[in-house]
């Protein structure tokens, strides 16, 4: 039997960030979650995966969103890490 995990994550990424980054981020910048996983050659990368910029919720809203998708993609072993931070995305 497969897993839901991967749909649902695919559900919240889609209807909660802005791949582009594009969007505004409103009164509170700190309000902004974003997405991370480390690169498959364990090189010290981390590699943009989704930012959670809803503008019109609650100040914890994208985190929450963000530790949601971050565990349903998390794979069971430690090829690669997935990890949230706050604020958009910097290399």
């Amino acid at each position: 039997m497969w897993s839901k995990a991967p749909l649902l994550a695919a559900a919240a990424l889609r209807s909660t960030c802005s791949a582009s980054g594009t969007r505004a981020e409103g009164a509170a910048g700190d309000m902004v979650w974003t997405l991370y996983r480390s690169a498959l050659m364990n090189d010290g990368s981390r590699v943009h995966v989704a930012t959670f910029d809803a503008s019109d919720t609650d100040r914890t809203y994208n985190q929450t969103n963000c530790e949601i998708v971050r565990d349903a993609m998390a794979p069971k072993g430690p090829a690669v890490r997935y990890w949230c931070e706050q604020g958009r995305y910097r290399k």
